[in-house]
């Protein structure tokens, strides 16, 4: 029996998992944490702080804990329950930045959405998004964030709608913040640490 307990909760914390704390791509080692204060506000960190990168199995990088479906899959593959991200240092190696800004803009959004915190808009967010759509300066750019977040998986698992578009364009922004309008940097003032900075200088 005691052999059984220990079994279940090693499932349940996630047997399988090593946390990540740094990624090494093509030049350097690139701290998580450390890219976490780069990128997020204050109050998004304090909102992440518990929330990490494991490396365990799966296909592509997901979050854990935004949902029944999430939850089922981390435990089926012994990654654990909780509020986690599961990728790997391969996945992360090729797009380490875009890939924390995704999966913890998806932690961020899931918890807006449960009433946990107030940091994003959703409405307001897809409001700015079809502003963006309807300018020919900006048409091809949400036309490329709507075809990568029109997946199959996420449609019908994911957190809820335009959850995809949302963490998409979150890192979009991060790395083009000059082509981002600033109406859309407003949605994200409270995210990211250079939509705060965009408006700050506006105002």
């Amino acid at each position: 029996m005691r052999h059984i307990f220990g079994l279940i909760l090693g499932l349940l914390a996630g047997c399988n998992t090593i946390e990540l704390t740094k990624i090494r791509t093509n030049k350097e080692y690139l701290d998580i944490d450390t890219q976490l204060k780069k990128h997020f506000t204050p109050e998004a960190q304090k909102a992440l702080t518990d929330i990490k990168i494991y490396e365990g199995l799966h296909i592509n990088s997901y979050v854990v804990g935004v949902n029944f479906w999430s939850n089922l899959i981390s435990f089926l593959t012994f990654n654990g329950l909780g509020r986690k991200i599961i990728s790997s240092q391969g996945t992360l190696s090729d797009g380490c930045v875009d890939t924390v800004i995704h999966e913890y803009m998806h932690q961020l959004d899931d918890m807006d959405r449960d009433g946990e915190i107030e940091i994003i808009d959703q409405l307001a967010f897809w409001k700015a998004f079809l502003q963006m759509h309807s300018d020919a300066a900006t048409q091809e750019i949400t036309n490329n964030i709507l075809d990568k977040s029109d997946q199959t998986v996420t449609n019908i698992f994911g957190i809820g709608p335009v959850s995809e578009v949302i963490a998409y364009t979150a890192s979009w922004i991060v790395e083009n913040p000059d082509l981002c309008p600033l109406y859309m940097h407003q949605v994200f003032a409270d995210v990211l640490v250079v939509s705060r900075s965009k408006m700050d200088l506006d105002s």
